[in-house]
């Protein structure tokens, strides 16, 4: 009585798998597809399928039954929980025994590559410092037990550090050949850029012994002087600009006043640049002082006499002149007229300056 209609409709065939169909009302069999009873007419419900839930290890998640004798209608035996822990175990066993084993070999082979990795990079590059350094973690290794894997990650660490120091001196030897290349750019400040021009050589000289620690220290001194040289640089061009700019032109000719103040522009533009063009700055200076030198206060003044003067072939003049250092009282060396100018009165007894046209050097004697 607590079956459904529709459950009375139906009865499993256990023997052939199919479903053989009942009249609810007569209980008559029914032939298959039927709709209607063949012998009360009364009208056949269509049976509704059977949703199946997949669980191998519970069949009765399923709706199903199991039948008698433990199979299932595929006539297998479902699996017995203790064989199903005895896989689960085994598979346990089988994982742990990898992890061991993977251990093992990252601690012979792994380590051991990385070992001679390194000493194949340290050796090819034949700094001296550091290949004893690499001798001396050889030997080291080769003392270590197989199982040692504490005491071959630690050589493998320091070597690992002197490969480090390979490549810095590599990379030092590349950036010394750029700062040697671009140092005339920074020759500005005379005194800091000699300075930076011997740090330069030191570097190289270690470079060339392949010294490796040193060349690291040598090259970071270099960095170090070209920083001070830049900041030379800059205070060099802050008073250059301010000379330039107050600079006396009252008796220049208004030729050189416009070629000056062209310049000048060319010059406050180039200084005011966040990042300066130390070169354009210095070829800009050298085309301004070629431009108003004559009105230039030197640097270093020169102490210079008339000794003798020549008008034999007027209106050309030969003037002989004694002079020396102001400082040290010494004769320099390599004059050109470039050097020189004379003021004379003009016609209206107003004193310009004449450009000297040669000037040459007698010999000391």
């Amino acid at each position: 009585m607590g079956r459904s209609r529709c459950e009375r409709n139906r009865r499993r065939n256990e023997i052939g798998g199919g479903i053989t169909m009942f009249c609810a009302n007569c209980g008559s069999e029914l032939e298959k597809g039927a709709r209607f009873c063949p012998e009360c007419g009364a009208p056949v419900e269509p049976v509704q399928p059977e949703k199946t839930v997949q669980n191998p290890g519970n069949t009765q998640a399923s709706g199903q039954i199991p039948p008698a004798g433990g199979r299932t209608t595929s006539g297998q035996t479902p699996a017995s929980p203790k064989k199903n822990q005895t896989v689960i175990i085994a598979a346990v066993i089988a994982a742990v025994v990898f992890i061991i084993g993977g251990g093992l070999l990252y601690g012979t082979v792994g380590l051991a590559w990385q070992k001679n990795s390194a000493v194949s990079k340290i050796e090819k590059a034949g700094l001296e410092d550091y290949q004893s350094e690499e001798a001396r973690l050889a030997a080291e290794w080769e003392n270590l037990g197989v199982l040692d894997f504490g005491g071959k990650r630690a050589v493998v660490k320091e070597l690992k550090e002197l490969k480090k120091g390979v490549d810095a001196f590599q990379d030092c030897a590349s950036e010394l050949s750029e700062m040697e290349k671009e140092k005339k750019q920074y020759d500005l400040d005379s005194e800091s850029y000699s300075t930076y021009e011997s740090a330069l050589k030191e570097c190289r000289s270690a470079i060339k012994k392949k010294e490796g620690k040193k060349t690291q220290t040598t090259y970071k001194n270099a960095v170090k002087a070209l920083e001070a040289l830049k900041s030379a640089d800059d205070q060099y061009i802050s008073d250059q600009v301010s000379m330039y700019e107050n600079v006396d032109l009252s008796e220049a000719s208004s030729k050189e006043v416009s070629s000056y103040k062209t310049i000048l522009k060319e010059i406050q533009s180039l200084t005011k640049e966040k990042t300066r063009n130390y070169k354009s700055i210095q070829k800009t200076f050298a085309k301004m002082d070629q431009a108003i030198y004559l009105y230039i206060d030197p640097k270093n003044p020169l102490d210079v006499t008339v000794q003798q003067v020549d008008a034999s072939a007027f209106p050309k003049i030969r003037l002989y002149l004694s002079v020396k250092d102001g400082n040290t009282g010494e004769v320099p060396k390599k004059l050109s007229n470039s050097l020189f100018y004379i003021k004379k009165k003009d016609a209206n007894a107003k004193y310009v300056k004449q450009i000297i046209t040669s000037a040459g050097q007698l010999p000391d004697s």
